[in-house]
């Protein structure tokens, strides 16, 4: 039955409304993802990212590890050379990722992956602890 109250709607058959919605949809999208754009550029996230921000941290934590890690930087003297600390980065960043995966698959069994996934945090975390200052350019 078409809808005589509404002249936009009222000579479209349903897959006119579905295509019409689906552009309307994109393009408040479009302006939504403008502004978390313009959040991120003046203070650094948007409110997107708040969301679920143990996840957006860990994805920034463990790429930002990769990028640090592909740069010439300096090292701490207690991994001895560059080499080894470019290992450990990576090999922080790798647990990071497989902390997201873990979070993410629904499909794991409760017990052991809670288990393997506070054993992974913890490591990530002392590991953040004593390394929090070496963090630099």
């Amino acid at each position: 039955m078409k809808n005589k109250n509404n002249v936009l709607f009222a000579y479209m058959d349903d897959y006119s409304r579905r295509k019409s919605r689906r552009i309307s949809h994109n393009i408040v999208c479009f302006f939504r993802n403008l502004k978390h754009a313009k959040q991120r550029v003046v203070r650094g996230f948007a409110d997107c990212d708040t969301w679920d921000f143990n996840s957006f941290l860990r994805k920034v934590f463990a790429d930002g590890l990769v990028c640090f890690a592909e740069n010439e930087h300096g090292y701490p003297d207690k991994y001895g050379s560059y080499e080894n600390w470019e290992k450990e980065l990576k090999r922080i960043a790798d647990l990071v990722r497989k902390l997201d995966d873990i979070y993410w698959d629904w499909d794991w069994e409760w017990k052991r992956a809670d288990d393997e996934y506070k054993e992974i945090k913890d490591e990530v975390f002392d590991w953040l602890k004593e390394n929090f200052d070496d963090l630099w350019d």
